[in-house]
C-alpha cells in the first residue's frame, strides 16, 4: 500500500487506510514533536492534535503521496501554537531579524550524506543533542528542525510560522552560529565532531538518537498510547459536531428539508438515534453523502479496537465520526450498527431487517489487573514473581524456543536473588559442597511460565550449575556480577494472547570506578494460552538487541566481503570478487534457542580453506563462534548437525562418512557426539525424530548484505 491508496481508503472509512497512515508516520513525527516541545507529554498532545487535524482536513491534501511532509507541517504549526500559548511573544517578527540584510541560507556544507559514522554511546548522544538543541531559541529550533529534518522550504516555514522569508533565513543563520559555538565548546571538553560541520553533526546525532529510541520500543509504546487518545478525540469531536445537529440541520448540511433525531421522512435525513447512551447520528441529506457512508475503524498498532463507528463524508471536506456508546454497564465494547436504509431501499425497496443490522461480535482487548496474574499465568505466578521471571528470563525469544542456558540462568538467579526478592521459593538446605538445595517441584512450577519441560535427572549432563537429586535441585552458589529488575508497564489480554510491555534495568558495578552503572531496555512478552487454559511466554521482543544483532551480523559480512576477514580476525583464502560471491550466508535461529544466528558458508578458494561457521551475538561487536566445519552440513530441527566428510576415503561408494554434532544449550555450542557412514542406519539413531531443515542461504553479495533489516 502507498499513501495515495491509504488516503483513498480513509475517505471511504476503511480502517486499513487509517492504520497505514498512522503506522508509517507516527514514530518520526513523535520524535520531531519531542524535539520541538522538549517535553514528552507536550509532544504527545501536539502529535495527537496534529493527527486529528490531518484526518479532518484530508480532502484538502492535493497530493496524497506527500502525506508525510504535509503532516509534518501540521505538526510544526501545532507545536508553534502550543509554544506560543506559553509565551505569546514567540515567533513574532523581531526587529533585529527584520533589520538583517537579505541573504541566502547556505546549505552546501550541511548535507549528512557520506558523513562518517559517529561513535557515541546512547547516553553521550542524548547529552550532546541536549546541549546543542538547548543552544537554540524556540524560534531557531523550530526553523532548524523544519528545514533540515522535515525538508520544508523557507517559504513553507515562513507561512507556517507567520513571518517573512527573510526572518526564517535569519533564524536559520543565527541558529547555525549558535550550534557552531556550542560545538566548539564541546570540542574543548573532549568531544569529537569527526570532521563534520556543526549542523550535519547535530543532524547525525538526531538520527542516531531517533534510531536508538525506536530500537528500544519507546516510540512504539508512546505511539500505542497516542493511537487510543487520537481515536477518542476524533470520536468525541465527531459526536459533538453531529450531536449539535440532532434537532435541526441547515439545508446545506442535511440536503433539502430538515434533519431530525430518530426520524426519517421524505425530503429529510435521519440523524440517527441521538441520546446519552445511544448512537449519535450524522445528518446526511444528499445522495452523494449517503453513498459515502462506510464502516470505519482506527486501531492501535497492537490491534486494539479504539474507535468503532461510521465515517461519513459530510459536505465538502468535512469528516464526521458517528460513535455509539462503547462501554456497557459491564465495560464491554460494542460496534456501532450501520443502517444504510436509503441504499437498501434503492436496491430492493425493503427495510433492513434486524438480522441484517445485527451487531458484529468483535474480540476486544482488556487491561490485566494485578490480582489477575495468578489466575492467568502458568505456575500461578503473582505479578511480583512474574516480574522476577521476566528480569532474569531470556532477553529475546521466538516461537516458544528457549535454551537450557536461559532457563539455567533463571534458576541460578532463583538461588542467588530469589530470597531477597521474596519470590516465595526458599532453599531447603545445603549439601555441604557449595550448593544450596531447593524443592524441585517448586522450581519447575516457577519456570513453567517459560517452558513446558521441567528439570529432570536426564538434564544433569547438560547443566553446569544445577543438578537434580531425587526431589531436590542442587544449585551451585556464586555471587552474580550484576542485578536486574523488571517492571511491568502494562498488560493486555485479547483472546488467546496476553501481551506484556515491560522495562528491565540492569545494574552492575564498574570495575574501574566502583560505581553502579545502570542501563534500561524496553521489551514485550507475548504469552499464548496453553491446553491448561493458562498463559505461557512464547515470544520476548527486544527491539534494541534485535537491531544490534542485525547490525553486528551486517558489519561482519561487510568485513568479509570488502576486507576478506572472518569475524574471528583470520583472513579468508580469497582469490577474486567473483569467487567470493559464490559464498553464502543466512540469518536464522538454527539451534532453537530463540535467537537468530549468522551462518557463513565460505566455499571459495582451496578446498582446505572452505568453512561453514555458525556465529551467535553476544553484545557489542563481538560474535561468538558456536560451530565450524567443512561446508557439507545437514541441519536438523532438534539441534543436531551432520557434517559429511570432504572426501570419501572408504571402500563403500554408496556410503559417506560423517560426524554428528549436538547443540548444548548450557554452553551455547555444539558437541561431537558420534560418527558413522550414511546409509547404515546410524544417522537415525542420533537424530531420532528430528527432521532435516531447509536453510535459506543467500549469495554473499553487496546487495544481499545491504538487504539485512
Amino acid at each position: 500500500m502507498n499513501y495515495t491508496e491509504a488516503v483513498r481508503l480513509v475517505k471511504q472509512g476503511d480502517e486499513n487506510g487509517f492504520n497505514f497512515l498512522y503506522e508509517e508516520t507516527y514514530k518520526s513525527k513523535y520524535y520531531l514533536a519531542l524535539k520541538y516541545m522538549q517535553n514528552e507529554e507536550a509532544a504527545k498532545d501536539v502529535l495527537q492534535d496534529a493527527y486529528i487535524q490531518a484526518f479532518r482536513k484530508l480532502d484538502t491534501l492535493e497530493n496524497p503521496e506527500k502525506f508525510a511532509s504535509w503532516l509534518g507541517i501540521i505538526v510544526a504549526n501545532t507545536a508553534k501554537n502550543a509554544l506560543q500559548k506559553k509565551n505569546p511573544m514567540l515567533f513574532s517578527e523581531i526587529v533585529g531579524d527584520q533589520e538583517e540584510e537579505e541573504f541566502e541560507y547556505q546549505i552546501e556544507d550541511e548535507s549528512i550524506e557520506n558523513q562518517p559514522e559517529i561513535a557515541y554511546s546512547q547516553r553521550e548522544t542524548q547529552e550532546l543533542v541536549h546541549e546543542l538543541i538547548d543552544s537554540l531559541s524556540e524560534e531557531q529550533r523550530m526553523c532548524i528542525l523544519m528545514f533540515h529534518i522535515e525538508g520544508q522550504s523557507i517559504s513553507e516555514i515562513a507561512e507556517s510560522l507567520g513571518c517573512s522569508e527573510n526572518t526564517v533565513k535569519s533564524r536559520l543563520n543565527y541558529g547555525r552560529k549558535n550550534i557552531k559555538g556550542k560545538a566548539e565548546e564541546l570540542q574543548k571538553k573532549g568531544y569529537k565532531l569527526y570532521g563534520m560541520a556543526p549542523v550535519p553533526f547535530l543532524l547525525c546525532l538526531l538520527k542516531s538518537e531517533e534510531h536508538a529510541l525506536a530500537a528500544q520500543g519507546m516510540l512504539e509504546t508512546a505511539g500505542k498510547a497516542m493511537a487510543s487518545n487520537i481515536a477518542d478525540k476524533v470520536a468525541a469531536s465527531g459526536a459533538q459536531s453531529t450531536g449539535a445537529n440532532a434537532g435541526t440541520a441547515s439545508a446545506e448540511t442535511a440536503g433539502a428539508g430538515t434533519a431530525n433525531a430518530g426520524t426519517a421522512n421524505a425530503g429529510t435525513a435521519s440523524a440517527g438515534t441521538a441520546g446519552a447512551e445511544t448512537n449519535v447520528g450524522a445528518n446526511v441529506g444528499t445522495k452523494t453523502a449517503a453513498e459515502a457512508v462506510k464502516k470505519g475503524f482506527i486501531h492501535t498498532l497492537a490491534g486494539k479496537l479504539t474507535v468503532a463507528g461510521v465515517v461519513c463524508l459530510v459536505a465538502a471536506g468535512t469528516t464526521a465520526v458517528v460513535m455509539n456508546n462503547q462501554k456497557s454497564d459491564k465495560g464491554a465494547e460494542q460496534n456501532a450498527v450501520v443502517e444504510e436504509k436509503s441504499h437498501t431501499k434503492e436496491k430492493d425497496n425493503k427495510e433492513v431487517s434486524p438480522e441484517e443490522t445485527k451487531t458484529e461480535e468483535i474480540e476486544t482487548e482488556k487491561a490485566v489487573t494485578d490480582d489477575q496474574y495468578p489466575q492467568l499465568l502458568e505456575g500461578g505466578l503473582t505479578k511480583e514473581q512474574f516480574q522476577f521471571a521476566l528480569a532474569y528470563g531470556p532477553d529475546s525469544m521466538k516461537n516458544g524456543n528457549i535454551s537450557k542456558k536461559a532457563i539455567s540462568e533463571l534458576v541460578f538467579r532463583i538461588a542467588t536473588d530469589g530470597e531477597r526478592n521474596q519470590i516465595g521459593i526458599a532453599k531447603t538446605g545445603t549439601n555441604g559442597r557449595g550448593s544450596d538445595l531447593y524443592n524441585l517441584s517448586e522450581v519447575n512450577n516457577f519456570i513453567s511460565v517459560f517452558t513446558a519441560h521441567p528439570f529432570e535427572e536426564k538434564d544433569n549432563d547438560s547443566m553446569q550449575r544445577q543438578k537434580v537429586v531425587g526431589d531436590q535441585l542442587e544449585i551451585v552458589i556464586a555471587e552474580p556480577a550484576d542485578s536486574q529488575y523488571a517492571e511491568i508497564l502494562n498488560a493486555t489480554l485479547k483472546g488467546d494472547k496476553l501481551t506484556v510491555n515491560y522495562q528491565v534495568e540492569n545494574v552492575r558495578i564498574d570495575e574501574e570506578t566502583g560505581e553502579d552503572v545502570s542501563t534500561v531496555e524496553n521489551r514485550v512478552a507475548v504469552l499464548q494460552k496453553t491446553e491448561t487454559g493458562k498463559y505461557r511466554v512464547m515470544d520476548v521482543i527486544n527491539e534494541a538487541k534485535d537491531a544490534a544483532r542485525k547490525e553486528a551480523y551486517k558489519a561482519a559480512l561487510e568485513n568479509l566481503y570488502v576486507n576478506h576477514v572472518f569475524p574471528n580476525g583470520t583472513t579468508c583464502n580469497y582469490r577474486d570478487a567473483q569467487d567470493l560471491a559464490q559464498s553464502q550466508f543466512t540469518i536464522l535461529d538454527i539451534d532453537g534457542d530463540g535467537e537468530e544466528e549468522l551462518i557463513i558458508r565460505y566455499v571459495s578458494g582451496p578446498m582446505a580453506g572452505m568453512r561453514e561457521v555458525i556465529y551467535s551475538f553476544s553484545g557489542g561487536d563481538f560474535l561468538m563462534e558456536e560451530f565450524s566445519e567443512f561446508p557439507a552440513l545437514v541441519y536438523y530441527d532438534n539441534g543436531f548437525i551432520r557434517a559429511d566428510a570432504s572426501h570419501n576415503q572408504g571402500d563403500d561408494t554408496d556410503g559417506w562418512s560423517y560426524v554428528m554434532y549436538q547443540y548444548m544449550g548450557e554452553s551455547d555450542s555444539y558437541k561431537e557426539v558420534g560418527s558413522g557412514v550414511s546409509g547404515d542406519g546410524s544417522i537415525e539413531s542420533y537424530v531420532g525424530t528430528g527432521k532435516e531443515m531447509d536453510v535459506p542461504f543467500l549469495n554473499l553479495t553487496e546487495e544481499n548484505i545491504q538487504s539485512i533489516q
